[in-house]
């Protein structure tokens, strides 16, 4: 009885252990993904700063603008809700949807950025 005891135990610390292996592994690559989203959000960021002059003359282009600026936003909310499930320790399944959906909001504001330009 203590023998098995013991041994569930073990099983028990090892399989805790090897998740932790596990979890940490998959969110070094992780840690490198977000600062990459980060960056590629600053240059789309600056491109649309840029252009933001060409679209105050009329009503129709500043709504224009307005919608691409509303794509960068929602980017921006889906890279810094990947952080935050990193930053508290989520699982990693968790964290690589919330990186892949900064991933795909990231490619609709660079859709609509290069709709205005």
């Amino acid at each position: 009885m203590i023998i098995s005891i013991i041994i569930v135990a073990g099983y028990v610390g090892f399989s805790m252990f090897s998740n932790s292996i596990t979890n940490a592994i998959s969110s070094g690559s992780q840690y490198d993904e977000l600062p990459s989203l980060k960056s590629e959000y600053d240059d789309l960021e600056s491109n649309f700063t840029a252009i933001k002059s060409q679209y105050s003359d009329n009503t129709t282009s500043v709504n224009k603008y307005d919608q691409a600026l509303l794509e960068l936003t929602r980017a921006r909310t889906a890279i810094e809700s990947a952080q935050s499930a990193l930053d508290s320790g989520k699982s990693s399944s968790d964290v690589d949807s919330r990186i892949n959906i900064a991933k795909e909001k990231l490619k609709v504001a660079h859709e609509a950025y290069n709709s205005l330009i």
